[in-house]
């Protein structure tokens, strides 16, 4: 796939995300929370991205972090922003501790972080820290291509 090709994949999932966010917003019946489909493996995660076309969201997390399991607990069960996520993004839990090898490449300064990488694996965005479903809306929103 050609890096124009890459990106217009990119810019399609970003813009179905943002359309995703309003028409769920402003939906007097929305769907239930769809189940983020989190994937284990970086290689099943790049494999899916590749062939889908979908970019890669990344949530990095570990047992004993508090704002980790709340970012669980409220944002990746929030029926928006789950929505949104699962049929835009495909996505990668990694543990800290469990994938300290992957984990330690990211060069990461704190849990929890959520990575954004486009279909063929290039990173493109980090955002460190809790989010809230707003909030992560609002980022996603903020690194959709133009």
């Amino acid at each position: 796939m050609s890096n124009q090709q890459q990106t217009a994949h990119f810019r399609r999932a970003i813009g179905l995300a943002i359309v995703g966010i309003f028409l769920t917003a402003f939906s007097a019946t929305s769907p239930a929370a769809a189940e983020i489909p989190w994937k284990n493996s970086p290689e099943a995660a790049l494999n899916a991205a590749r062939s889908e076309g979908k970019p890669i969201l990344v949530f990095v997390t570990a047992e004993w972090c508090h704002y980790c399991k709340k970012m669980k607990k409220d944002t990746w069960s929030d029926r928006t922003a789950s929505s949104v996520v699962a049929s835009n993004f495909q996505t990668l839990m990694l543990d800290g501790d469990r994938d300290k090898a992957v984990v330690k490449k990211l060069g990461l300064n704190g849990y929890p972080a959520t990575l954004i990488y486009t279909p063929d694996g290039k990173f493109v965005t980090q955002k460190s820290g809790y989010m809230s479903p707003q909030q992560t809306l609002a980022w996603l929103a903020s690194i959709a291509p133009r």
